[in-house]
């Protein structure tokens, strides 16, 4: 069970660890103009408002990574903030466009969080 755990956390981990970097510091440059005029903008989001939801898939993406450490709460907390931004991604792709084209990754990250809460909850001694 551990080495699934192991599999998804460095899946997700660095998954939203890249998606951050977009966000927070605009590099690579030719993603964050694709999303900035793909989403953001039709969202409604501002600079300053995409670079919190950066910092908060930053902590996710960090956090994740002590689940086997004695501060496993602290990796739980991370899976719940991953949790709560994927859903806001759900959100606004099923209000601005399609949930399930334009959605479909928000809705893996979401089911892979979960997942890996669960196990973590459930599994993990």
């Amino acid at each position: 069970m551990n080495i699934l755990i192991w599999i998804l956390v460095a899946f997700v981990g660095l998954a939203f660890l890249f998606f951050s970097i977009v966000k927070i510091f605009g590099v690579p440059k030719k993603v964050f103009t694709s999303q900035k005029e793909a989403h953001w903008d039709q969202y409604g989001l501002t600079r300053n408002q995409v670079r919190l939801i950066g910092f908060a898939e930053l902590f996710g993406a960090v956090t994740i990574w002590f689940w086997a450490t004695p501060y496993l709460w602290l990796a739980q907390s991370g899976m719940v903030v991953l949790m709560i931004v994927t859903a806001g991604a759900m959100s606004f792709h099923a209000r601005y466009d399609s949930v399930t084209k334009e959605g479909l990754p928000a809705i893996m990250q979401f089911s892979l969080n979960g997942m890996l809460l669960a196990l973590t909850l459930f599994w993990v001694v």
